[in-house]
């Protein structure tokens, strides 16, 4: 396994010619995208069922911190 970990793993290549910048964005904005999929599935359920209750209350909290996170780092740098 040692040995694989030697080459470019396709991440790696992506990150250079996209840049560190567009690679963020492409990250942020795939996060986003699957964060809304689970939202779809589990929003809506928790009227429904108290089992899908924890995974919505977790999904909200992770948009939360993501939120609060940016709103710190906004005000640390302007």
């Amino acid at each position: 396994m040692h040995s694989c970990s030697r080459w470019p793993r396709p991440p790696d290549v992506a990150l250079r010619k996209l840049g560190a910048r567009r690679w963020r964005g492409l990250h942020t904005a795939g996060s986003y995208y699957i964060w809304l999929i689970f939202a779809f599935s589990y929003f809506p359920r928790v009227s429904e069922s108290a089992e899908a209750v924890p995974f919505a209350a977790i999904l909200a909290m992770v948009l939360l911190l993501r939120i609060a996170r940016r709103v710190r780092k906004a005000s640390e740098s302007g």
